[in-house]
């Protein structure tokens, strides 16, 4: 009876003392967000994206293009320690007025990118320049890639589960990024945040083996799959894990997550990709 009346009068106590914060948060000010990526295989995959971030409390999920920004991207190389870029790059310029913020190669600088390679993105917008730096790894192909059809027991029928392997090379130090686009055309999404994510990796626990990915819930008969496998390095790496762990942080109460970036003054990622492909049509055995 004592230990509780104590506890009643620590939290009359507690109560008592606190105040009430009643001041307006001050202004919010949006920040340049970069979505930016550069690829082999694909000449229509390399741009750049630029939006302002949102406030949290924000509703109405517009988010606002960038425009009048000076874009310009640099390829350089590893010269023993030192990193050589070529001197004048290429000039991104404004891909369509229906997509604000969207800039890309002109049609004389289409290029793909080289593998082992470094790539330098430049954006210059209101007075500050943010720049980041990717390393584009070399290519690991896809091995196999297809559906495998295994009877259900809770549908009573037979269905198709996806299944992917490739070689991890020897050296460890490998970073993945696998996704799909369905049901589509073309080989490749016109940007590459289209395409569903479906594993961030490392080689951390199967350096210099194969790598098997299957899907865990089943597919479906008739769909045209596009499949990546998507070398990355580790900046880009850290970014995606971090923006997985953001957007499932279990709710404004929990522990807040610092969101990776690998721009100075600028918010996002600029992604050199090593990418391989595989396109099927899921059939029926």
């Amino acid at each position: 009876m004592k230990n509780l009346l104590l506890a009643f009068l620590m939290l009359f106590y507690m109560v008592s003392c606190m105040d009430v914060y009643d001041e307006p948060l001050p202004a919010y000010e949006p920040e340049l967000v970069i979505e930016a990526y550069v690829n082999q295989v694909n000449v229509l995959g390399n741009y750049a994206l630029l939006t302002k971030s949102l406030a949290y409390y924000d509703e109405s999920f517009e988010v606002e293009g960038v425009t009048g920004a000076n874009v310009r991207l640099f390829e350089g190389q590893k010269l023993g320690n030192t990193l050589e870029w070529q001197e004048e790059g290429i000039q991104f310029e404004p891909l369509s007025d229906e997509v604000p913020g969207l800039y890309a190669p002109p049609l004389t600088g289409l290029f793909l990118a080289k593998e082992g390679y470094y790539y330098k993105l430049v954006v210059e917008y209101q007075g500050v320049t943010a720049t980041s730096i990717a390393h584009m790894p070399a290519v690991v192909p896809i091995d196999t890639f297809y559906a495998e059809n295994i009877f259900n027991n809770n549908t009573d029928s037979v269905e198709p589960y996806l299944r992917m392997r490739f070689a991890d090379p020897p050296a460890f130090g490998n970073y993945y990024l696998i996704s799909e686009y369905r049901n589509d055309p073309g080989e490749f999404p016109l940007l590459w945040g289209s395409a569903e994510r479906l594993l961030v990796n490392d080689d951390a626990l199967f350096n210099g083996n194969d790598f098997t990915f299957s899907s865990i819930f089943p597919d479906k008969y008739g769909d045209t799959i596009n499949f990546y496998l998507m070398s990355i390095d580790r900046p880009a790496y850290d970014f995606w894990l971090s923006y997985d762990a953001s957007r499932n942080n279990g709710g404004p109460f929990s522990q807040p997550v610092n969101l990776s970036s690998n721009f100075d003054n600028a918010r996002g990622i600029f992604q050199a990709m090593a990418v391989s492909h595989k396109r099927i049509i899921v059939t029926k055995p």
